[in-house]
């Protein structure tokens, strides 16, 4: 959530309101795994910065590996040399805020390491024995198997994203809920008008024929709302426990469109 100060700072543009219309989420990603260390009154601790940080050390160390190789061609100085800029890098307690800064860095340092055992040692593979449990054909018709499949594998897409760098700006959500509300709004609208006046196209018009849809054109014919008349379908989706039946229905669907983004990365 927004501070007073925060918001104070993002509306006061237009961009800054689309921003906190899309519930600060790549603000606050970036700023959390991209953006300065900086000290937070709240939790008097340095915050920020998370990847940076790993990547800073990470390149530091691999720097100093090459420039020992290949000026020495010495193992041992390498390793000293290491274990010195480990020590300023994480272990500083010249100061008290060289040590802040010191702890700050060894906790993020254990939180990407953390993240990504838990990614590739537990997450993926149990995401991928519940797919692979749903997708046997004994096991096509257990909706709840499908949807436990489909919790894993966005589980498995979701957790991910702070380093999927080229997928950020895709995760970004919609505007604003009333998007969505508006188009149900109309969905229902088309489908009821179609009982009060009928409708025909331009090309209708030019030739002096009619072709308008019959009343079996109205019946879906596939996904989860098989069968259902399209009014019928507006209708439900006017209530919020559309969302259940969907998910129910619908999360192999659904998890194939995870898997696939997941395949493309």
């Amino acid at each position: 959530m927004a501070t007073e100060t925060q918001k104070a700072a993002i509306t006061t543009n237009f961009l800054g309101a689309a921003v906190l219309t899309h519930r600060q989420y790549l603000p606050l990603m970036l700023t959390e795994r991209f953006g300065e260390m900086v000290w937070d009154m709240d939790t008097q601790q340095y915050t920020g910065g998370i990847n940076r940080t790993g990547f800073h050390y990470l390149f530091n160390i691999l720097g100093m590996f090459a420039k020992d190789l290949f000026t020495s061609f010495s193992i041992e100085k390498s390793l000293n040399n290491y274990k010195t800029n480990y020590d300023s890098y994480f272990n500083d307690m010249s100061t008290i805020e060289s040590a802040a800064i010191s702890n700050a860095r060894k906790q993020q340092l254990r939180q990407i390491i953390t993240e990504q055992i838990v990614f590739w040692g537990f997450i993926t593979p149990i995401a991928g024995l519940l797919a692979a449990l749903a997708d046997d054909d004994d096991n096509k018709e257990i909706l709840s198997l499908q949807l436990a499949a489909y919790i894993a594998r966005r589980t498995q897409w979701e957790t991910y994203t702070p380093y999927r760098y080229s997928d950020l700006f895709n995760n970004i959500k919609t505007v604003s809920a009333q998007t969505g509300t508006m188009d149900k709004i109309g969905a229902l609208g088309t489908q009821l008008f179609k009982y009060v006046t009928p409708q025909a196209s331009l090309y209708d018009t030019f030739i002096g024929s009619n072709s308008q849809k019959t009343v079996d054109d109205d019946i879906i014919t596939r996904g989860v709302y098989k069968d259902w008349t399209r009014l019928d379908k507006a209708f439900f989706q006017m209530f919020p426990i559309h969302n259940l039946y969907e998910q129910w229905y619908g999360s192999k669907d659904k998890r194939k469109y995870y898997e696939n983004q997941i395949m493309n990365k």
